[in-house]
């Protein structure tokens, strides 16, 4: 229960909001053990503290304790942040790498493709003159296997870009493995 008094001791309000407002309007910093000290407490606290004592008054009394608190508060958020920007950029970038790889081999069987697909067109050329010319069916054959043999090199090369992207993908999972934290943040 509150009371507010007046000079004489008589009651003029019980209710905490009067309350809250006289100490607002007066600033009056109750949580500032300065300001609850009476003159005797505090020549007594003076001659009988110690120095470590002292320092911990002042620091409550002008408040720096709460702006250290604040400020460690503060930094340690900083330092939280710049951790998951660090961690961000470390995704982004081997995002980028892993997309590099992808548009690299893309590329490569696309070149790889076209090469093919104009040198099957050559011989379908070839044959279709051999067939248009009537020449022998010997001659005929072998270009048919030819054509065949241009496929299976083609599934070859295949194969062999096959092999270089697992290359790629060996040589990114051993450079990855020696950085075990990156693969720490790809998967969260």
């Amino acid at each position: 229960m509150y009371r507010n008094l007046s000079f004489a001791g008589e009651i003029i309000s019980t209710k905490r909001d009067e309350l809250d407002n006289i100490i607002s309007m007066m600033n009056i910093q109750i949580d500032n053990p300065i300001s609850v000290l009476n003159q005797d407490v505090s020549r007594t606290f003076l001659v009988t503290s110690k120095p470590e004592e002292k320092y911990s008054l002042f620091m409550k009394a002008t408040l720096l304790d709460f702006i250290e608190a604040n400020y460690k508060e503060a930094l340690n958020i900083c330092e939280e942040e710049y951790n998951k920007l660090q961690q961000y950029n470390a995704v982004c970038i081997l995002n980028l790498f892993n997309l590099i790889v992808q548009v690299f081999s893309f590329f490569i069987i696309c070149q790889t493709l076209s090469q093919e697909k104009k040198q099957i067109e050559k011989l379908k050329e070839s044959i279709h003159r051999l067939e248009e010319m009537d020449e022998s069916r010997a001659e005929l054959f072998n270009l048919e296997m030819e054509l065949h043999w241009a496929t299976v090199s083609l599934s070859l090369k295949k194969i062999e870009i096959g092999k270089v992207i697992f290359g790629i993908t060996v040589l990114l999972f051993r450079r990855l493995r020696r950085k075990p934290n990156l693969i720490k943040y790809k998967i969260l």
